[in-house]
């Protein structure tokens, strides 16, 4: 009966801050309902580094492989390698209970954010996080299999806490938890890195607020604190230097990286990025009103100026955003779609305008002015919705990549030529891999790179050099290939494609002939010598 009762004063005492959190996250389940049974494809490749991290063979694709950084989600794997160690993991149950966990998480995050910095956070939080639930692209990757919900819930946490001691001391106590968690972003997701600059810039923006402290303090707990950090992250880079034999992930020699000169475009406005600004600004709140973020960043740093009242935390929220932003804008369009790199930036953006337009309400202290506000923001609200609704029926229709469909196609399919053809030690040279690594009998060779260093270092670059590796040395049992990886890869200008495989299933690829302005063939194929007298059941697995 105590616990009972004790659970029923905390209901009371905190009802508010229950609902305004739990009524925001039961909108995002009910939108994110229809794609339980959706995974992309990428996510079984951290899943398959995780089963092979748990089960004791290390960083790999498969047992025996040599270690890749074919990822770029270090925490998550290791969050996904403790069910795989328990016993409890799940492609869809675990990857999508743990992902709701870290969005519930990351709402109760913002809701305390809200409630620290403002007289009416819970009402804020129900608003705010509402428009969140309702984002087409947080729905999405939140709930994809990656490591999105893990990555934001990790920046909330980190803004919380920052905002919470801004105008305490900072002890070497709560620098060490600044750079562990700024660390923990960093690894979760490379572009993360730029994250440890909310510290210094908080710091910073402290003292030239307050005449008290000196600049010479600010600099010592500043230097503290990238001392801390640089411990961890230099830790990082030896471990990944000594076990995978390079500073960098595998993932950075196919996708590449940002350099100063697209750094310095972002910085001079040029308009291939404003642009780029501008259609996720219309995919936040509709497209009649993608004007309102800008405004609204332009807003809030002129209240703070007014200076009226404290608003440093506002301020610090928005550098945050920037940052969130900047990274977008910085990393090139993805091909999986829906702004996949933008989920910090989407949640964190919708915060800016709430703030906004709650300091905004308290400012216009007339009715007409305040009803104005609440009707824009039902308007707004109206637009959201019709912006984001028909993305997200489109999404639960295609279902993007599934990790279910390339597991059909790729696992399950050479899995059963390999039986028919009774082939012993197969291998299969394929671009997509998630669902194929995680159910394939066959030694996978990826062609899109990220866990295959030779390939991602050389297809495109020194061709020779690629072709050689396929044909002479791994030689692949079967090989697919379609649409961009076949114009890429180029197999038919390879005299050794032709003389030493023959088709299973191939076609005209539509996609490769407008780009190589040839006609191109794309599908399965099997190496000639694996089928000496078995060529008449390789016609029979044509589909």
């Amino acid at each position: 009966m105590g616990v009972l009762k004790n659970i029923k004063n905390f209901i009371i005492k905190y009802k508010w801050n229950i609902a305004s959190v739990t009524v925001p996250f039961i909108l995002y389940l009910y939108f994110v309902l229809p794609l339980s049974e959706w995974l992309i494809d990428d996510a079984g490749i951290s899943f398959v580094y995780s089963r092979n991290l748990a089960a004791g063979y290390g960083l790999v694709t498969q047992p025996g492989m040599a270690p890749v950084e074919g990822y770029s989600n270090f925490l998550w794997v290791v969050v996904m390698a403790f069910f795989f160690l328990v016993k409890l993991f799940d492609p869809f149950i675990t990857s999508k209970f743990v992902s709701y966990l870290f969005v519930l998480l990351t709402f109760i995050n913002v809701n305390q954010i809200l409630s620290h910095i403002t007289k009416n956070g819970n009402i804020l939080s129900i608003l705010i996080l509402s428009f969140v639930s309702l984002n087409a692209s947080f729905i999405i990757w939140t709930c994809s299999g990656l490591e999105n919900p893990l990555y934001v819930y990790l920046i909330t946490l980190l803004l919380l806490y920052v905002l919470k001691n801004t105008y305490t001391e900072f002890s070497n106590k709560k620098l060490l938890i600044v750079s562990m968690v700024a660390f923990c972003i960093a690894i979760t997701r490379p572009d993360g890195i730029v994250y440890l600059f909310l510290l210094p810039f908080t710091l910073i923006a402290w003292k030239f607020e307050s005449k008290s402290i000196s600049l010479i303090s600010t600099l010592k707990l500043i230097a503290r604190y990238l001392f801390s950090y640089s411990l961890f992250i230099t830790g990082f880079l030896l471990f990944r230097y000594l076990y995978f034999n390079d500073f960098y992930p595998n993932t950075y020699h196919v996708k590449g990286g940002p350099n100063i000169r697209i750094v310095w475009d972002i910085l001079s406005l040029q308009e291939k990025y404003l642009l780029k600004l501008q259609d996720l600004s219309a995919h936040l709140l509709g497209t009649n009103f993608w004007l309102i973020f800008p405004v609204a960043i332009i807003g809030t740093i002129i209240f703070y100026l007014i200076k009226k009242e404290n608003k440093l935390d506002r301020i610090i929220i928005l550098f945050v955003t920037c940052i969130s932003l900047g990274v977008y804008l910085l990393l090139p369009i993805d091909w999986m779609g829906e702004y996949r790199f933008a989920t910090p930036f989407h949640l964190l953006s919708y915060v800016v305008v709430g703030l906004f337009f709650y300091d905004l309400f308290i400012i216009l202290k007339t009715k007409l002015g305040r009803i104005s506000i609440i009707l824009l923001i039902l308007v707004v609200g109206y637009s959201t919705v019709q912006n984001n609704y028909p993305r997200l029926q489109i999404w639960y229709k295609t279902q993007k990549v599934s990790f279910s469909q390339i597991a059909r196609n790729y696992g399950e399919r050479f899995n059963k030529y390999a039986k028919e053809l009774e082939l012993q030690n197969a291998s299969l040279l394929v671009p997509d891999i998630g669902g194929t690594l995680y159910y394939s009998k066959l030694k996978i060779y990826d062609l899109g790179g990220l866990c295959d260093p030779v390939i991602a270092k050389n297809r495109g670059k020194n061709q020779k050099k690629f072709y050689d590796y396929i044909f002479d040395e791994i030689k692949p049992t079967f090989i697919h290939t379609h649409g961009y990886f076949t114009v890429v890869s180029k197999f038919d200008e390879d005299e050794r494609f032709l003389q030493d495989y023959m088709p299973i299933n191939e076609y005209e690829d539509k996609y490769a002939e407008r780009n190589l302005h040839r006609v191109v063939m794309s599908g399965d194929f099997i190496r000639k010598d694996a089928v000496v007298g078995k060529e008449e059941i390789v016609k029979s697995l044509v589909r």
